[in-house]
């Protein structure tokens, strides 16, 4: 099965705005789909929150359903800025339009490669 994974960052949030949006980020993945994991997880091992950050493992099968609930997502959130990330490359969005967004988060998560 192709899995891929990626990570979802707030780079213009304080860490107590990183934490909130990443736990409610986390909930709408895990809401999508039973098939997606996503982690909170912290960007730096010796910081004293639960996490800044969120790690989305999905099979091919559930991306769709990933990019779908991050464009949802960032219509609820247009002040947001996120930075999806695949470790090679990454994207920052915000302030985009609902077209933006779909545009912007297809492109992007097509160029994941898959881990087998």
């Amino acid at each position: 099965m192709d899995v891929r994974e990626f990570t979802v960052h707030f780079p213009e949030a304080s860490a107590a705005q990183a934490n909130r949006w990443a736990a409610e980020f986390r909930e709408v993945l895990l809401d999508a789909s039973p098939e997606i994991q996503a982690t909170q997880v912290r960007e730096h091992p010796d910081t004293m929150d639960w996490g800044t950050v969120v790690q989305v493992v999905a099979s091919s099968a559930v991306l769709v359903q990933a990019i779908k609930s991050l464009e949802a997502w960032l219509l609820k959130r247009r002040d947001v800025s996120v930075e999806p990330s695949d470790g090679q490359r990454s994207l920052k969005m915000n302030g985009l339009s609902s077209e933006e967004a779909k545009a912007q988060a297809k492109a992007f998560f097509q160029t994941i490669k898959p881990n087998k």
